[in-house]
């Protein structure tokens, strides 16, 4: 364990609503989970409205390498250390996205890792693929304001419509499954 991850962008399957008006829709958020590609663990991931960049993805990676005590406290969730184990790695497998540009490809080798990029089509060679699905069947898919993976049909009443989480919220979920 600790010697490859694979990391991979989602958008979030849920809408959520602003913090300071929970009628005004904000959109989903975008995750960067960053998984264990030996033992399926997740160290870390990154959960923001930002785009999947360089900079999310270094996000994800130091959230990853980090005490979560703290992290986890912000959301009212109390753990200790043991808890939730913190793993920098060797080598981050990633597609052709976040990783692959100048700011990554800097950073990355600069604290003695490096980066291998999975081709196109090859989704399988990153376990990490399937816990976006996890995530969706199990936290997702089961809150209000999802659209299940998909556009809503004609007739279909409008996810925004029934949205009532806010970013603090839907990420408090999520560090809960982890």
């Amino acid at each position: 364990a600790g010697l490859t991850a694979t990391m991979d962008a989602v958008f979030g399957d849920v809408q959520l609503v602003s913090i300071a008006d929970r009628l005004q829709p904000v959109g989903p958020l975008t995750r960067i989970a960053i998984m264990d590609s030996c033992i399926g663990y997740i160290p870390g991931f990154y959960a923001g409205f930002d785009a999947p960049s360089g900079v999310t993805a270094l996000q994800a990676i130091a959230n990853a390498a980090d005490s979560k005590v703290e992290f986890c406290g912000r959301y009212d969730i109390t753990i200790t250390e043991e808890d939730w184990l913190p793993m920098a790695f060797m080598k981050y497998l990633a597609d052709n996205g976040e990783l692959r540009n100048e700011r990554a490809m800097e950073s990355v080798p600069g604290w003695g890792a490096s980066i291998e990029y999975v081709r196109s089509g090859r989704a399988e060679l990153k376990h990490v693929e399937s816990d976006h699905h996890s995530a969706q069947a199990k936290v997702d898919h089961k809150l209000p304001g999802t659209n299940f993976g998909r556009r809503a049909k004609r007739g279909e009443q409008d996810p925004v419509c029934t949205a009532a989480l806010n970013h603090y919220e839907y990420v408090r979920q999520h560090i809960k499954r982890v």
